[in-house]
């Protein structure tokens, strides 16, 4: 490979890179030593492009002009000294490696000049050490270059996550396992969220000063569970700020352990929901007032309107009625039986909302007598309708038949109430040795697929054109929590052409729920 020393213009960045050379500025007065060194990396292997420079005033232009590879300097260069050429060199180019190529030169002077920031020396008559220095200066240059960036990179990690950690509503921290829990660190989120600096944490105050005494003993037995390196607990409590104000936080961490297992720290985040919290309170709060409201209400309906019924019913017994007084009654009859279906149903949710459940208690029953029983007092609210009933196989099971007659009658009211009015409603029931099946079935207008999805869920109500017998929504969904009680499962067909469908599966003598109280979703 040639030797390459131009003594005018410095050669552009994209050609010298483009053929991989090494790209060297060369401060030397001497054609032949310049000469001599291009030889010497030549022999050693280096392909290098080097730029002569012999005065001052080029040698500041040559580092004006761009950066270089590395930078050799003879140490006596006429009008111009090599350290006044460090100096220069160290200014503009802070980074660049610089070698010193030179005659004799003193212990003392050139211990002066690596103090100075020189990178290597070379004596002109050793010159067999340029190449290997000029490789190493290269090599320490690149890895200098790699760990300043990634210190800079680290840095800027390091700005960016105090800068986060400042403006989020919270504080992290990674805090000591044992009480009363001081702080290794904390963010600046600690001052706004509790009124003490982050540092009070790490000396006089420790965690357990600012949870809530009525809140710490289940604080405490989160921080128990985490016994090994990723266990994680989340937890809501309440913390005591400098000012007295009580705050709900949401603290979330995960355990680290040493290299022996042990728990040393925690690590997470606490930030303050107490808007939420509030919130959700007053929410429950709410829920429970209209619940209890209800309950009250229904039960305090149920005893005027047993009066009504009872009154109704009585009259009707009467001989010689006239038809219209007759017919006034039955409307005040089957209006009082929808109204208490209505009671019922409410009294059922709200014992299921408050805590009680339904109770469900097995035992003895003909699931056909049932059936029986629910389309004759059916029939008889709704006059003039046929509810037909149709029965194979065995009948006999262990149910509550009180909550079972209930779905039943749920199912066959509603049946009457958006079938076809000069249609019959029809309910079959077929049984093997495990398992008896119910199905009520109205030809109408079928239940639009988006209702069908959450037909079962609370307060749903069909969208039939009856509204003088809308419901509170609640009988389909107690049918199937009924259903469901007994180990059972619900569930419909409906289309135009066919109808629809409703159908109960049970369980006849292996219940899978033998006797308890279920909770309604």
């Amino acid at each position: 490979m040639g030797r390459h020393v131009t003594l005018g213009a410095v050669v552009p960045d994209e050609a010298v890179h483009s053929r991989n050379l090494v790209d060297l500025l060369l401060l030397e007065d001497s054609l032949p030593d310049a000469e001599l060194v291009a030889a010497r990396l030549e022999e050693h292997g280096l392909a290098v492009k080097i730029h002569r420079v012999d005065s001052r005033e080029r040698f500041v232009a040559a580092l004006d002009e761009r950066s270089w590879d590395v930078v050799l300097s003879d140490y006596n260069v006429p009008s111009f000294d090599g350290m006044e050429a460090l100096e220069i060199a160290r200014e503009k180019r802070p980074d660049m490696p610089f070698i010193f190529v030179t005659g004799a030169l003193g212990e003392e002077r050139a211990i002066e000049l690596l103090k100075q920031g020189a990178t290597d020396y070379v004596l002109k008559d050793r010159l067999e050490r340029l190449g290997p220095g000029v490789e190493r200066a290269l090599r320490e240059t690149k890895e200098k270059t790699k760990l300043r960036r990634a210190q800079e990179a680290l840095h800027a990690s390091e700005r960016t996550l105090t800068t986060l950690m400042g403006n989020m509503p919270g504080m992290a921290v990674r805090a000591r396992t044992e009480p009363p829990f001081h702080f290794v660190y904390a963010s600046p989120g600690a001052r706004e969220l509790t009124g003490y600096p982050p540092e009070a944490f790490q000396t006089e105050l420790g965690w357990s000063s600012v949870v809530h005494p009525d809140d710490y003993a289940a604080f405490l037995a989160s921080n128990a569970e985490m016994r090994t390196r990723g266990a994680q607990r989340t937890v809501r409590y309440r913390i005591r700020t400098r000012s007295g104000e009580t705050k709900w936080v949401w603290d979330r961490a995960v355990g680290m352990t040493d290299e022996s297992g042990k728990l040393v720290y925690f690590e997470g985040f606490i930030t303050d929901i107490t808007q939420q919290m509030e919130a959700e309170l007053e929410t429950q709060r709410r829920v429970e007032l209209e619940q209890q409201l209800i309950g009250i209400v229904s039960h305090d309906l149920r005893n005027p309107l047993n009066v009504v019924m009872l009154a109704a019913s009585t009259a009707l017994t009467s001989e010689d009625l006239d038809p219209r007084v007759t017919r006034s009654l039955l409307k005040i009859r089957s209006a009082g039986d929808r109204a208490a279906r209505m009671i019922r149903d409410l009294l059922d949710f709200t014992q299921a909302r408050l805590g009680g459940g339904i109770a469900i208690e097995r035992k003895s029953a003909n699931l056909l007598d049932l059936v029986h029983q629910v389309v004759d007092e059916a029939e008889t609210t709704h006059p003039g309708r046929r509810v037909k009933v149709e029965h194979v196989g065995g009948s006999e099971g262990e149910w509550d038949p009180d909550r079972l007659a209930q779905a039943l009658q749920n199912l066959v009211v509603n049946a009457l109430r958006h079938g076809t009015p000069e249609t019959d409603v029809t309910v079959r029931t077929s049984g093997t040795d495990e398992r008896i099946v119910v199905e009520v079935h109205n030809h109408g207008a079928p239940i639009p697929e988006e209702l069908r999805a959450r037909l079962f869920r609370p307060m749903q109500r069909g969208s039939g054109a009856d509204r003088g017998h809308r419901s509170v929504g609640l009988g389909l969904y107690i049918v199937d929590s009924i259903v469901r009680g007994h180990g059972g499962q619900v569930d419909v067909t409906s289309t135009a052409e066919e109808g629809t469908t409703f159908r109960i599966e049970l369980s006849r003598w292996t219940p899978l729920v033998s006797s308890r109280a279920i909770t309604l979703r």
